[in-house]
């Protein structure tokens, strides 16, 4: 399994336990909700590619020896920061509490050298654990890796580039169980070490399974450096304490989202250097800060500016889809405080973005039932102008919505128009022309509906998160093209 897949796992788990951070439609006269769906305000690896982005609690300073990075003023105001993009919508605005996170979201613990401008050429160990092993998905194998026999079970040996981890990396992954029958899924990751140091550190860890807490031997000879939760860095993310604002372009397909929450940047930036392949020290607006890049292992992601607005306070600005060409510190620096009246209103939208089927101008199509469990119903169809479509996974819901007019299909062709997940399920929701018979998932096992409504055929997929499919596009039992979801 890959690091990327048990990170997005855990953040799906959280995104449904936090169900006030769910993002349906916004109607005609309030700032629209993106068609992609952006979650309060961070993206995992595997979910910047999913074009999701979830919160999760950070629970630094917990098992972890505490550095001076760590340390935090007692009481700090965090900011409600908005960006100026002209010509773009907020879609989504929310206030972070303490109480936003889920219990078994996974921990990111690093190792080096505490205090260094460059604390991993020396050494480095990541250590990953996430609760439940039993919910965490597996990936299909690959002939890079191997297995080994380590603390009584079998462990999975691979290199960077199986996981989408740095490519000079090697990791070793595992599930430890305890005697009460708890499971916690465990990977050590580092560039310096081979597999045989891995495994030897991991033989003398102690692992508290049912806390999914990780603690190497005294011996190790590096510092705590940073920890991170429910990702494997924080500036992705809001946490436990903030604002997050999401903004969406004109034409739908760019994302922007801005968090302001408790931390410290040294933190910070010392988690965003292991996964990075650039890292700078950067200034906005006379405050300190960083701009990380993930071209090669990141690369739906753009550059990640994180700056201290304020002692105590990280500011971030990430993006999907936005152009290269436009400097990310120069749009963090038009970051400005959002007063308590426009606060309310972006607020207000996102209370009213919250719509049932009974809201739906003209219903395309709806259904329900139920994969591994657990139950689901879906409805599609439209609300003014916008093509809308939510999904309920038991009493928790999300949806999306784009403008029909922005929606051309070619002669016999399809696109996929969204693509959001929930806890175990997903939807995708394909937009055909008419003369195609049938969209076949080419990976997973999906429950796949078929309307016609509009002009168009239209396609829902239910299944489960654990594969992104790929489907063909099929026309007279001929398929005329592959679509990714």
């Amino acid at each position: 399994m890959k690091l990327d897949e048990l990170a997005r796992h855990s953040s799906l788990d959280a995104r449904v336990s936090v169900s006030h951070l769910d993002l349906p439609p916004i109607d005609e006269h309030t700032p629209r909700r993106p068609w992609t769906p952006v979650v309060a305000g961070v993206a995992v690896t595997a979910l910047v590619v999913g074009g999701l982005a979830v919160l999760v609690r950070d629970r630094s300073g917990g098992d972890a020896p505490a550095s001076a990075e760590s340390v935090l003023p007692t009481v700090v105001e965090v900011p409600r920061l908005g960006l100026a993009v002209d010509g773009w919508s907020v879609t989504f605005a929310e206030e972070l509490g303490a109480s936003n996170g889920a219990a078994d979201a996974p921990t990111f613990v690093y190792y080096g050298t505490a205090g260094s401008d460059d604390p991993f050429g020396a050494g480095d160990l990541l250590i990953g654990a996430f609760a439940d092993a039993d919910d965490a998905p597996s990936s299909p194998e690959s002939p890079d890796e191997e297995t080994i026999e380590l603390r009584g079970t079998t462990a999975t040996v691979s290199s960077g580039t199986d996981q989408g981890l740095p490519v000079d990396a090697t990791s070793i992954m595992w599930s430890e169980r305890d005697a009460d029958g708890a499971a916690a899924e465990i990977v050590l990751v580092s560039r310096a070490f081979d597999a045989v140091r891995l495994a030897q550190i991991a033989e003398e860890l102690s692992i508290d399974v049912s806390a999914a807490a990780v603690t190497p031997a005294d011996d190790l000879g590096l510092d705590h450096v940073a920890t991170a939760s429910g990702t494997p860095f924080d500036a992705l993310r809001g946490t436990s304490e903030g604002f997050v604002v999401a903004y969406q372009s004109s034409d739908g397909r760019d994302f922007v989202i801005i968090s302001t929450a408790r931390g410290e940047l040294a933190r910070e930036a010392a988690a965003l250097r292991w996964w990075s392949e650039e890292v700078q020290d950067i200034d906005v607006s006379g405050r300190p800060g960083v701009r990380a890049t993930f071209a090669e292992s990141m690369p739906d992601l753009g550059p990640i500016v994180a700056w201290s607005p304020a002692d105590g306070v990280v500011a971030t600005v990430s993006s999907f889809g936005l152009d290269a060409s436009v400097d990310r510190v120069e749009l963090a620096a038009t970051a400005f405080e959002i007063d308590d009246a426009t606060w309310a209103l972006y607020l207000d939208a996102t209370e009213a973005s919250r719509a049932g089927a009974d809201e739906f101008d003209e219903i395309f199509g709806q259904s329900e039932g139920s994969v591994d469990e657990t139950e689901y119903r879906w409805v599609l169809g439209l609300q003014g102008e916008n093509l809308c479509f939510n999904l309920q996974v038991g009493d928790r819901g999300t949806g999306s919505c784009q403008e029909r007019a922005a929606i051309e299909i070619p002669v016999g062709g399809a696109r996929t128009v969204d693509n959001a997940f929930g806890s175990t399920l997903a939807n995708v929701v394909i937009a055909a022309d008419p003369s195609v018979d049938e969209v076949q998932p080419t990976q997973g096992e999906y429950d796949v509906a078929r309307v016609e409504a509009d002009g168009l055929s239209w396609f829902v997929a239910i299944g489960d998160t654990s594969v992104q499919p790929s489907f063909d596009v099929i026309v007279d039992g001929v398929v005329v093209d592959t679509i990714e979801a």
